[in-house]
């Protein structure tokens, strides 16, 4: 009977345990994330193919959840979770893919691997 009783007592602690921490995750899930938006400068993007090249590093890169390229104002609209990466991050992995991103320059390895039309200084020599 003393068995039976120890048993019921820790199967009711253990449920108490159990419903406690389903309802803390619970609430944790519904806590939104509040994404900022920036917009970044990105004078060396001059095609199509720049803009994709852009977008897909954004899309790589943790805690961003939209880039889109606009080349006629050459900037770059980014949305990203402030928890999980910061603008400095961002301008990085821009420069990664080869070009400018605001004051951060690009890196020199990938603008060479660009193809012939992204890169500025190419069309600079043709005119």
């Amino acid at each position: 009977m003393k068995r039976i009783l120890i048993l019921f007592v820790a199967f009711g602690t253990l449920s108490l345990l159990a419903y406690g921490q389903s309802k803390e995750k619970a609430t944790e899930k519904t806590t939104p994330v509040k994404l900022e938006k920036t917009s970044i400068s990105v004078e060396t993007a001059v095609c199509d193919m720049c803009s994709a090249t852009i977008e897909t590093a954004l899309e790589k890169a943790e805690g961003v959840k939209s880039a889109a390229v606009d080349l006629e104002a050459k900037t770059v609209a980014v949305e990203f979770d402030p928890t999980k990466t910061t603008l400095t991050k961002i301008e990085q992995a821009i420069a990664n893919a080869g070009y400018n991103a605001n004051e951060t320059v690009r890196n020199a390895e990938a603008y060479e691997k660009l193809d012939a039309c992204c890169k500025i200084d190419a069309k600079k020599k043709k005119k």
